[in-house]
């Protein structure tokens, strides 16, 4: 059976003046049709990627002369609605589920989405989330959505109260691609530890999905989340899924400023050692290159100097220490990561957040 309500919905406190200038601005752009609201329950909900349905009524919305198919979201925290409302209602962001009106009574109507973020995440095949100890793309951005709708809400002063899984969906958009969705329905004024207690939300609510899929990320990923409350920007270059050209291109072209080299040198990074001395393949590479250039072990910055340099010449290098490097210039890179498992994570870090 549907359900009608008709009124001008907004939570009870709101500002009469608010309401007659909304009224005013709408007529004044041409518009002589009401602001009023008519909501009608269709008597069906979403149904789940794992195909129960989800407490998210499908609705006809129509306000003024729009016509809508929304959803109404019942049974949530009244009072936390009542207090966010003048900001979530007026919060926009792509990957943000739109709060349209308030109908009382822990009740809203929103934005369509498809189905939950939880339940499209274990939907998936695990070769469309991970791959090799990395996320694959798909996941990837999702998360990196997030991220930039918490700099978003914190870039307003406030801040998302008790974010969980629970709050974040999932819409398929024309061309079939998965969109994340959050829903805000609880956001406070933000104080820089509520702002690092909402990151440490974000950071649970992603770990929470990888030990639900059985998902073990390597050294690079677990770094790429700690860094999650990073500029957006920050997240979508990490060096998680950077391939061998990147790398090359990195390695010889950024890190040969010589401005960054304090900044390398205050790194995390070191001389790679084996046996509790320096690795031996490093030694014969500095005293093969010792006419061409020196290198000091107190200094980081020396240590991808060498690396750069070795790269660079690689092919007049002995046939024997070729071989021992990887055969080829990419396979000296991944003689860099066995040598340094995180090199290019510090080296990003150390010259990105410079």
């Amino acid at each position: 059976m549907s359900t009608i309500r008709r009124g001008v919905f907004s939570p009870p406190e709101a500002q009469p003046d608010q309401e007659r200038h909304t009224r005013d601005a709408w007529r004044r752009i041409g518009n002589q049709h009401s602001l009023q609201a008519t909501v009608k329950e269709l008597g069906t909900k979403v149904q789940d990627f794992d195909e129960r349905l989800l407490n998210l009524h499908h609705c006809e919305y129509k306000i003024g002369a729009m016509e809508l198919t929304r959803l109404v979201k019942k049974g949530m925290d009244d009072e936390a609605l009542r207090q966010s409302y003048s900001f979530t209602s007026s919060f926009r962001h792509p990957a943000a589920v739109i709060v349209e009106n308030y109908l009382g009574k822990g009740s809203i109507i929103m934005s369509m989405v498809d189905g939950s973020f939880h339940k499209w995440l274990k939907s998936r095949p695990a070769s469309d989330l991970f791959t090799n100890g990395s996320m694959r793309p798909l996941l990837r951005n999702m998360i990196i959505d997030l991220a930039e709708v918490i700099q978003a809400v914190h870039g307003q002063n406030m801040h998302i109260v008790n974010l969980s899984i629970k709050d974040l969906y999932v819409k398929i958009l024309s061309d079939g691609t998965p969109r994340l969705q959050v829903l805000i329905t609880n956001a406070r004024k933000a104080s820089a530890p509520l702002k690092a207690r909402a990151w440490d939300d974000v950071k649970a609510t992603v770990q929470g999905c990888f030990s639900e899929l059985e998902f073990k990320p390597n050294e690079v990923t677990r770094s790429f989340c700690s860094s999650i409350s990073s500029k957006p920007s920050f997240l979508k270059k990490f060096p998680d899924q950077w391939d061998s050209s990147m790398k090359s291109r990195f390695l010889m072209e950024t890190c040969a400023y010589k401005v960054l080299s304090s900044s390398i040198n205050q790194s995390k990074l070191m001389w790679p050692e084996k046996d509790g001395n320096y690795e031996p393949l490093v030694l014969i590479l500095i005293e093969l290159g010792k006419e061409h250039a020196k290198y000091e072990f107190a200094f980081p910055n020396d240590y991808v100097r060498l690396c750069r340099n070795t790269k660079k010449h690689f092919l007049s290098l002995p046939p024997d220490i070729r071989s021992e490097l990887g055969g080829t210039p990419d396979g000296f890179l991944l003689k860099m990561e066995e040598w340094t498992p995180n090199i290019w994570d510090i080296l990003y870090k150390a010259i990105e957040q410079k």
